[in-house]
């Protein structure tokens, strides 16, 4: 299997571990009520071990419901951004940002306002940057890549998640075993997590971000 990058770890595997960690740590408590140990170790390994195939589901089910969320946005956060300037400042950035991939896709970048495809110029924008690795641009990179991958997944993070908190609840209804209140605590966190924290807004915002990180980088390239 190919080694994961930092993107990779965090806007691909960091969801795919998020959706397993609940099923884990349930069958830690069902496999040690009826005393199996097994060291900490093994249970890290199969977290891994599950979680890694995943990163293509996940990232396949984020660019699925990155497609809708650009229509209903009115496009890409970055073609927003420069076709839309928020002030005189943000307007002076964006134009410096086009100036600078006029130069180097001349053919493709015209710079009137009026007749440039600003979905094109973001794709542009977006591919450039991840060829050249700006460290600006990378985190926000994958920062928006991991809120768009985790909402991509939401619901079924919230289906595994409530399932393993009722086999616990059930378990420990039954069992009263303290080792329980632990995973259920776990368990908890992660459901509140997917509900609360995986957004449409979380995305826009994470997005939004990385569409200021590439103007802002593509701006002060020599042109």
């Amino acid at each position: 299997m190919m080694a994961l990058d930092i993107y990779d770890r965090i806007a691909r595997l960091a969801p795919a571990l998020l959706v397993i960690l609940p099923v884990v740590v349930t069958l830690d408590v069902l496999v040690s009520f009826f005393h199996v140990n097994s060291p900490i170790t093994v249970y890290l390994a199969l977290l891994f071990a599950v979680s890694v195939p995943l990163t293509e589901w996940v990232r396949n089910s984020g660019r699925r419901i990155q497609e809708k969320l650009w229509t209903d946005w009115g496009g890409s956060p970055l073609a927003i951004a420069l076709a839309n300037p928020r002030d005189s400042s943000s307007k002076m950035l964006c134009s410096r940002a086009i100036q600078r991939l006029h130069s180097l896709y001349p053919d493709i970048v015209p710079i009137d306002d009026s007749v440039f495809d600003y979905e094109t110029v973001g794709t542009l924008a977006a591919a450039y940057a991840r060829t050249n690795g700006s460290r600006i641009v990378a985190p926000e990179n994958a920062s928006y890549g991991f809120a768009r991958n985790a909402y991509g997944i939401r619901t079924i993070g919230i289906v595994i998640a409530v399932t393993c908190l009722i086999v616990l609840l059930v378990f420990i209804y039954y069992t009263w075993d303290p080792a329980s209140w632990i995973a259920i605590l776990v368990v908890t966190f992660t459901f509140v997590w997917w509900m609360i924290s995986v957004r449409e807004k979380t995305v826009k915002r994470a997005g939004d971000r990385y569409a200021n990180a590439v103007i802002r980088w593509l701006a002060s390239e020599p042109i």
